[in-house]
């Protein structure tokens, strides 16, 4: 090899280990540029493993610039996702309005924000059900509109108490695919539309899907106790604590009934019963009292009106129930006492200053008497018993005038 071939040789290789150079320096340079760029496709990965806090992270720079490729949508999409399940009510809607104003509006979206209002899992204190209605009317719009989104925005619109807009999306649901929630909802649904036979008609159809549900037999029974179908409430309050004896709102319920009918001894027992079992259950003291009045028991009548009102201190009903008693066994300073306390609680019941006032009439104190009566007129104006009582007194007062 001669001086001139080995020169060539020498610079060949230069070039080589410099062009070698090169191409490795660019290489380490374009990895290090494509880091600071995160891959949406690994953050989506992440995501439907349920990482929602690391795809949020990795997708976190995609809501700060405008979308210029599909790609820039995808991530800005399913960073709003994983904002969602993250519970981050604020920046979802922030970057669902991102999206809208880069010309974007995705129904699944605005639907999943609304299942996020519907509060469903309770990890919010309430149900925002109007945020919850408009998320899925905008979702509707969009032609996101399937059943689920139909039993979404049907309980939204019940929590905003348009029953008639919730039952009948309902209806259209359950005539393509009936599943028991479905019956459940329109019994409900329709006992608020005052729709009773109807209500009874679905939750009897929800009793033969599913038997085991305790709670549609007290629905059910409430219904035919507000119809005055009392036997037929018995009937299903008992078919209720069949499935389940220790269903407390059956129990009650049951009780309750029992005594509407008259079944005096049957209803004493059952709520003797959960008074031993859940004793600040304050109503069932006073029915106790009363089912003692009844049987001309006295001291129980007002041991149980006393139990009454200790488990709840502004129970008004149980402070005219104890103040009629002691009014009825002649005990009239006690009587007013208890009207006093029950018109502390509710200074406009107008029955407990009528009340107030026959204990005063009774302990002649007439100009006190008319006083109160007076108080119950001016707040009810077509209670007769006051009327009746206020004239007895003027015609007193006026006759020991002119005596």
């Amino acid at each position: 090899m001669n001086d001139r071939e080995f020169k060539l040789s020498e610079i060949n290789w230069l070039f080589l280990i410099t062009l070698i150079f090169v191409i490795v320096f660019s290489a380490s340079s374009f990895r290090a540029d494509s880091a600071e760029i995160p891959d949406y496709r690994a953050a989506i990965a992440e995501y439907y493993m349920g990482n929602y806090q690391q795809a949020s992270k990795m997708l976190a720079g995609y809501g700060e610039n405008d979308i210029k490729e599909h790609q820039d949508f995808l991530a800005v999409k399913y960073l709003i996702k994983a904002e969602i399940k993250l519970y981050n009510v604020r920046r979802s809607t922030e970057l669902i309005d991102f999206l809208q104003e880069e010309g974007y509006t995705v129904g699944e979206l605005y639907w999943k924000l609304g299942t996020l209002y519907l509060n469903k899992d309770g990890h919010f204190a309430m149900a925002m059900y109007k945020e919850a209605r408009d998320m899925f009317e905008k979702a509707r719009d969009q032609g996101f509109y399937g059943l689920p989104q139909k039993r979404d925005l049907s309980r939204a619109y019940m929590g905003i108490n348009d029953y008639t807009r919730a039952v009948e999306i309902r209806e259209e649901v359950i005539t393509a695919d009936p599943r028991a929630e479905d019956y459940a909802f329109l019994g409900r649904g329709y006992k608020q539309l005052a729709e009773l036979d109807k209500a009874v008609q679905f939750y009897e159809e929800l009793i033969e899907l599913d038997p085991d549900r305790d709670g549609v037999y007290l629905d059910l029974g409430d219904i035919y106790r507000s119809q005055n179908r009392l036997e037929r409430a018995v009937e299903s309050y008992q078919r209720g604590l069949d499935k389940n004896p220790e269903q407390i709102g059956l129990r009650k319920a049951l009780a309750e009934t029992r005594f509407e009918r008259e079944e005096y001894k049957d209803a004493e027992f059952l709520f003797s019963k959960i008074a031993e079992s859940h004793p600040h259950l304050y109503e069932v003291h006073h029915y106790l009292g009363r089912i003692y009045e009844k049987q001309e028991n006295w001291n129980l009548a007002f041991s149980s009106y006393r139990e009454a009102v200790r488990y709840n201190k502004e129970y008004v009903t149980g402070y005219i129930s104890l103040g009629s008693l002691h009014f009825d066994r002649g005990n009239y300073e006690q009587a007013a006492d208890n009207f006093q306390q029950a018109i502390a609680q509710n200074p406009d019941h107008y029955e407990g200053y009528y009340h107030l006032a026959r204990a005063y009439f009774a302990l002649e104190r007439y100009e006190s008497a008319l006083e109160e009566v007076q108080k119950a007129v001016s707040r009810n104006t077509e209670f007769e018993p006051a009327l009746e009582l206020r004239s007895m007194l003027n015609e007193l007062m006026e006759s020991e005038t002119n005596g």
